[in-house]
């Protein structure tokens, strides 16, 4: 029988306590150490920059797996990096790029090697 059968709900508790500190300690803990630290101007940029960098490493994978043929989507994908470069608002690169997809896999099978 496992340990938290529906029996025992004050080991369930009390394993949800647990684990809800265990995550909550090491979220918390940075934010008082490095309250009084400053960081530089290097530092600072580095850090703003993080979460884009994660996003983009999470979701560059996916834009081959998101379309049905690879082509469409290094297309779509160079696409988007283009109208990035040119500095084209967010909301227009996405719609663009998905536009563009379409447009290539619907219309132009035969790039694509699909037979739908």
């Amino acid at each position: 029988m496992l340990p938290y059968s529906l029996g025992n709900v004050n080991y369930l508790i009390l394993l949800i306590i647990a684990m809800s500190i265990a995550t909550f300690i090491p979220r918390v803990v940075p934010l008082f150490a490095m309250r009084n630290i400053k960081i530089t101007g290097y530092w600072e940029n580095f850090f703003k920059l993080v979460p884009y960098g994660i996003l983009g490493v999470l979701t560059f994978p996916k834009i081959f797996q998101a379309t049905s043929s690879p082509v469409s989507a290094v297309i779509g994908g160079g696409i988007a990096f283009l109208l990035s470069l040119m500095k084209v608002k967010m909301v227009y690169i996405i719609i663009i790029s998905v536009v563009a997809v379409f447009v290539i896999e619907f219309f132009l099978p035969s790039v694509t090697g699909s037979t739908a």
